[in-house]
C-alpha cells in the first residue's frame, strides 16, 4: 500500500483546501493550568473582559465605505462560535465568542487514545523540551465542514540522549469532543536545530511535508518584484490569508522601526502600514480575508531596581488595505502583559496571558471568514497558540 505521505517540495496552491502547520522549541508556558475546571471562567470583575465597546478615536470615512471581503463566505457563522487554542505543552483551551469566556481547558495527551500518541508531562509543572502539538492551519474547507482538525503531535515528552530528533504523526481529532480518529506516522525530525515538520494537504488524504522555509503563502524570494517594494530590507512573511501575506521588514534607509506590510499576491503589489510610533511596537496580526491588520502599541515599563519589560499600552491601531489607518482603539484592560491570540471572522481581538487567562477586543466590523495561516514554528513563552474553530 502506497504510504500517503510523500517527501516534497511543495509550494502550496492560495486555497482553503491547503493545510500549513507549525511545531516547534521550548515552551514556559507549561506552567499553565491545563486541568481547569469546564465551567465558564469569567474574569476578574476590575476588566471588563465581555467586550465592552473600547474608545474608538478615529475612523475614517474611506475605510468604512470599503467592501469588507470581496470574498463570498464558504462557511456558516456559527462555524466560528467557538475558538480552540492549542498551546505547545499540549493544553487546549476552549473559547465560546459569543458569551466571551473559557469554558474548558484539557490536556490534550488525555483525548491520544490507548497508544498515547501526544506525550502527557511525567508529573505537573514539568516542562518539555520542544513542542508537544501544534494543529495544522488553517483548518480546510472539508474539516470545516466536517468538524474536525489536524495535528501534528509526537509522543516523546523528552529527546532520547543526544539525538536531536523526534517523532512526529499527523493526528485527526473530531470536534467538539476532541476525539481521535486516525494517525499518520510523519517520521522523525532534528527539533533541536530546526522546527518539527510543516505539512500541506492534497486530496484523499494524501499528505506531504514541507522543506523548510516554504509553505509561506508567497515565496519570499518573488517579493523583490512586487510593485511597491522599494527601500524594503529583509522581508519576512509572517501571516498570510485568502490573497493576502503580511510581510515584516526593515526600512533599507536605516530607520529602526519595525515596520510591515501587506503583499497583494494577486497584483503582485505591496503597500506598506502606517509607521509604528516606537521600535518595541511590532506585534502585528492579519484579520482573517486578508484586508485588515491589527498593531498592538508597546513600551518599555520601569519595574523597579533598573528593570524594565515591555507591556502593551491598551492601544490598538487598525489598518486598512490601502496601509491607511482605519480605527485607534483604547482597551484598557488588555494594556499590560496582554498578547494577541487571533483575530475573528466577528471582529474580536483575543488576547491572553500567557496563563490561561483570556480578553477580548471588538474592533467595530466583521471580517472575511479565509482562515489566518502563520510562519511561526514555536510558541516558547505560551503567548501565540496555534487556534481551531468549531461550531459545537
Amino acid at each position: 500500500m502506497e504510504n500517503p505521505l510523500r517527501m516534497a517540495s511543495i509550494a502550496p496552491p492560495l486555497s482553503l483546501t491547503v493545510a500549513l502547520a507549525t511545531a516547534a522549541a521550548l515552551l514556559s508556558a507549561c506552567s499553565r493550568d491545563g486541568d481547569a475546571p469546564s465551567q465558564a471562567q469569567s474574569a476578574p470583575a476590575s476588566a471588563p473582559v465581555s467586550g465592552a465597546s473600547p474608545t474608538v478615536l478615529a475612523v475614517p470615512a474611506t475605510a468604512s465605505s470599503q467592501p469588507e471581503d470581496p470574498t463570498p463566505y464558504r462557511y456558516r457563522p456559527s462555524h466560528y462560535r467557538y475558538l480552540h487554542a492549542v498551546y505547545c505543552n499540549g493544553v487546549v483551551d476552549r473559547i465560546d465568542l459569543e458569551q466571551r469566556v473559557k469554558v474548558k481547558s484539557f490536556q490534550l495527551s488525555e483525548r491520544s487514545g490507548p497508544s498515547h500518541a501526544i506525550a502527557a508531562a511525567p508529573s505537573p509543572g514539568v516542562k518539555p523540551d520542544s513542542c508537544l502539538a501544534r494543529p495544522v492551519s488553517p483548518q480546510s474547507a472539508e474539516d470545516m465542514a466536517r468538524q474536525r482538525v489536524q495535528v501534528i503531535a509526537t509522543d516523546q515528552f523528552y529527546r532520547q540522549g543526544d539525538d536531536p530528533r523526534k517523532r512526529y504523526r499527523l493526528l485527526t481529532f473530531s470536534l467538539p469532543d476532541w476525539r481521535l480518529e486516525k494517525a499518520i506516522d510523519l517520521g522523525s525530525f532534528d527539533v533541536l536545530n530546526g522546527a518539527p515538520p510543516r505539512v500541506a494537504g492534497a486530496l484523499r488524504d494524501a499528505w506531504a511535508v514541507l522543506p523548510p522555509g516554504e509553505g509561506k503563502g508567497v515565496a519570499q524570494k518573488d517579493l523583490a518584484g512586487y510593485q511597491g517594494m522599494d527601500n524594503v530590507a529583509s522581508p519576512e512573511v509572517a501571516e498570510w490569508s485568502a490573497t493576502t501575506a503580511l510581510v515584516e521588514f526593515a526600512n533599507a534607509q536605516g530607520r529602526q522601526l519595525p515596520e510591515a506590510g501587506l503583499a497583494d499576491m494577486q497584483g503582485h503589489r505591496f503597500t506598506r502600514l502606517g509607521e509604528p510610533p516606537n521600535a518595541l511596537s511590532n506585534d502585528v496580526r492579519l484579520a482573517p480575508g486578508g484586508r485588515y491588520a491589527l498593531r498592538r502599541i508597546e513600551r518599555m515599563v520601569r519595574q523597579g531596581q533598573g528593570v524594565t519589560q515591555v507591556q502593551g499600552t491598551g492601544e490598538l491601531r487598525l489598518y486598512g488595505a490601502d496601509g491607511k489607518l482605519a480605527a485607534t482603539l483604547q482597551a484598557p484592560h488588555i494594556a499590560g502583559g496582554w498578547h494577541t491570540v487571533a483575530l475573528t471572522p466577528q471582529g474580536l481581538a483575543v488576547f491572553t496571558d500567557g496563563a490561561g487567562g483570556y480578553r477580548f477586543v471588538h474592533l467595530g466590523r466583521e471580517f472575511g471568514v479565509q482562515p489566518v495561516a502563520d510562519a511561526w514554528t514555536d510558541d516558547l513563552d505560551g503567548t501565540r497558540p496555534g487556534v481551531a474553530y468549531s461550531e459545537r
